[in-house]
């Protein structure tokens, strides 16, 4: 399994409707995943890889883009419903049925 870190794992992307996500996956397999919710229009790369990275040594670590911001296509959602209703679908799209979620700021909502 290769070691790959925020700096490193290679963005992804998942089409859901109209909205192309843009998200990295990195850290060990097989514990439950860490979904890191970022603050509003902070894309993946404002979080500090020396905290990712660190829960990425034990945790399999999810970044990702809100619709309309950094990679990720589509319209900022405009309610916090509506940025969870999206969160909801990027989950299920990339397989994400457990796991754990760090939230900061917009997304600790």
């Amino acid at each position: 399994m290769p070691n790959e870190t925020h700096e490193t794992a290679p963005t992804q992307l998942v089409q859901i409707g109209d909205v192309q996500f843009a998200y990295r996956r990195f850290g060990p397999r097989g514990a439950t995943p860490l979904l890191l919710c970022n603050y509003f229009a902070a894309n993946m790369d404002d979080w500090d890889p020396k905290v990712t990275n660190g829960l990425a040594a034990e945790r399999d670590v999810v970044l990702f883009d809100y619709p309309g911001v950094g990679m990720s296509s589509g319209e900022t959602p405009s309610t916090v419903v509506a940025l969870t209703k999206h969160c909801v679908a990027f989950c299920r799209a990339i397989g994400l049925t457990q796991f754990d979620v760090i939230g900061f700021s917009l997304g600790g909502a």
